[in-house]
């Protein structure tokens, strides 16, 4: 005797009189949908308590949680970088509004880490840096030629704004450099 699942909706061939649905994973999702409002209570009235029991289970199993989890990212890497992309598609707009509300909150803190990461990791930052220069010299060059040439007026007025705010420092900066490479500046002069 036939019977068809409640959930799927598939034809499956019961083992005894007694089954309902076609197998394990249909019976834990019309658990899960039958109890969902009960579920969700029951969390919001003992938030707090898992939290703490989580935590605390966590804190027990942290090595056994980080190789099952490095294990299955072994296992799983490219279904794993395909839903991370599907999700970072479809949540494009959302992440970068709280990606910019952080960025506004968190400046300074940004700044600060940012500052102790470069000096910790100049020369690894630098050598990757010009290992990709030479790798992507070409791509780079049309790509900002692209974006001068899509934001030139803007560009400019931002240098003339610079320049009229900075003068007297970048005349001093003009004067130290010719006084250090006077035969540098002399040749350069000499071939305008």
């Amino acid at each position: 005797m036939r019977r068809r699942c409640p959930y799927c909706k598939r034809a499956f061939e019961p083992t005894n009189g007694r089954q309902r649905w076609c197998g394990r994973k249909c019976y834990r999702a019309a658990h899960a949908a039958a109890n969902r409002e009960i579920s969700a209570a029951y969390h919001a009235a003992n938030r707090a308590r898992i939290l703490k029991r989580k935590a605390a289970y966590y804190a027990a199993n942290r090595d056994r949680i980080a190789k099952h989890q490095a294990v299955y990212r072994a296992a799983h890497r490219d279904k794993i970088a395909k839903r991370k992309a599907a999700w970072y598609a479809a949540k494009r707009k959302r992440i970068a509004k709280h990606q910019a509300a952080y960025r506004a909150v968190n400046r300074d803190r940004i700044a600060k880490s940012n500052t102790a990461y470069y000096a910790a990791n100049r020369a690894r930052i630098l050598k990757r840096a010009v290992a990709y220069y030479a790798a992507n010299r070409e791509r780079i060059a049309r790509r900002e030629a692209a974006y001068y040439a899509a934001n030139r007026a803007r560009i400019l007025k931002r240098a003339v704004a610079y320049y009229a705010a900075n003068r007297a420092r970048i005349t001093r900066y003009q004067a130290a450099y010719r006084a250090a490479h006077r035969a540098k500046t002399a040749q350069y002069q000499a071939a305008l």
